[in-house]
């Protein structure tokens, strides 16, 4: 059995082709989680302002249902 050159040079290829590919996927699940954030605080700020609004609307209700009853 004759270990040459070129099978060196292949199996040489091949680790710095996966040590590559694992570096490159490892980037790319970071920038994919950096957005996950990033989407996840927008969506908070969104619903946050909603139950502002609706806590606004709640209260006026409240007020109304308030008038209506002290006015009778």
């Amino acid at each position: 059995m004759t270990f040459e050159l070129k099978d060196m040079l292949a199996w040489l290829t091949a680790i710095i082709t996966l040590v590559a590919q694992f570096f490159h996927l490892k980037g790319r699940i970071a920038v994919i989680e950096a957005r996950q954030h990033d989407m996840r605080e927008t969506f908070r700020d969104g619903l946050e302002k909603i139950d502002k609004k609706l806590d606004a609307i709640d209260m006026k209700l409240d007020r109304k249902a308030d008038k209506k009853t002290s006015g009778e």
